[in-house]
């Protein structure tokens, strides 16, 4: 369960939240639409187990939107403090997820899921490689604004290119020949055009590595 729970909040939070849906945020409204998009996407994700667990779920998703608007209050007081607040903000909401998955398997040992907890694993993979990444990275170089500028102008170029070298990866520690279109993602994609394409280049092979080390180790708790 906690690893379809998490992979709602990662789908939930960076994908199925646009930059007018973030700015909008600084808005009661904006904090609870983006409170009702986790709960429909956690609806979504456990499939027909919804019907048993919705109140849990529910839970989750107010444990969500409070944390939210504890961190914009703070961040209307201090609008420098930009790095710390957003690993935080992540940390908490994923103990959230373990604390509720915690509370629904004592309710529920077994229940039917949509989703399997390898098939969540693999897709939080991607998900964290390409969007996920997007954004923190964003928000480590958000006083750079030169790489920022870079980071934001190859958004989808690079997504794939991580994506790419990942299953490139996954496909290894499968030991399966790799696809062309990993070797092929260092060609042309994103890389050898911006100021910082090296950078670029090196970041993206070393969260594609640690993402692949991130589904090895979590594949062993399954």
């Amino acid at each position: 369960m906690f690893w379809q729970l998490l992979l709602a909040h990662f789908l939930a939070d960076f994908p199925l939240q646009p930059l007018w849906l973030v700015r909008s945020k600084q808005f009661f409204w904006g904090l609870a639409v983006h409170g009702t998009v986790h709960f429909l996407t956690l609806l979504l994700v456990v499939g027909s187990a919804r019907g048993a667990i919705w109140p849990q779920l529910l839970a989750l998703a107010l444990i969500h939107f409070t944390i939210d608007v504890l961190k914009y209050r703070l961040g209307s007081r201090r609008p420098g403090w930009v790095t710390a607040p957003y690993f935080i903000d992540q940390g908490v909401h994923s103990l959230s997820v373990l604390l509720v998955t915690r509370w629904i398997e004592s309710l529920y040992p077994e229940l039917p899921l949509a989703i399997t907890p390898a098939l969540a694993i693999i897709a939080s993979a991607y998900v964290v490689a390409t969007h996920v990444w997007f954004v923190t990275e964003k928000t480590l170089a958000h006083a750079e604004t030169g790489y920022r500028s870079e980071v934001e102008n190859s958004l989808w170029p690079r997504m794939l290119a991580r994506a790419a070298f990942l299953s490139g990866l996954l496909f290894l520690l499968l030991g399966r020949a790799v696809p062309p279109l990993a070797l092929g993602a260092t060609v042309r994609l994103p890389y050898y055009k911006d100021t910082h394409w090296r950078r670029a280049l090196i970041t993206d092979l070393l969260v594609a590595v640690l993402t692949a080390v991130f589904v090895r180790l979590a594949a062993g708790t399954l």
